[in-house]
């Protein structure tokens, strides 16, 4: 795939008029019979949440942890498999990995002291070019 030529008219009308660059990307949550779990609609596709296990779901599906690691691991990885085919760097691998660190005793409101969320999100990338 030519990513230069794709993105050629972009640029041009992104330089022209700056406001068509400007998007607004959304998601909307909706509630469903059971309280552990929302479908999630993004207008493209409606996605299927859950709890995670530690906090009563039923470790089937995705929590929304998940979910959010996985559109940061694929925004990551599409923005270097595009930088490097947009400087002509090849590649034998792009991987990303995602992980986030919690501690649910804050999700679970047991500790005051303990934050809800993510305390600490890591990308590891492994990038491997021929010589």
């Amino acid at each position: 795939m030519d990513l230069r030529s794709l993105q050629k008219p972009l640029k041009e009308k992104y330089r022209s008029d700056p406001n068509a660059s400007q998007i607004t990307i959304r998601a909307q949550g909706g509630q469903t019979d059971v309280p552990v779990a929302c479908s999630v609609d993004i207008g493209r596709a409606i996605y299927h949440a859950e709890a995670h296990k530690g906090v009563g779901g039923g470790g089937t599906g995705a929590c929304s942890g998940d979910l959010l690691l996985g559109a940061l691991a694929a925004c990551a990885q599409i923005t270097c498999q595009m930088v490097a085919a947009a400087m002509g760097i090849p590649t034998e691998c792009i991987e990303v990995t995602v992980e986030g660190d919690l501690d649910l005793r804050g999700t679970l409101g047991i500790s005051k002291d303990v934050p809800v969320g993510f305390e600490s999100v890591h990308l590891h990338f492994n990038v491997a070019a021929p010589k």
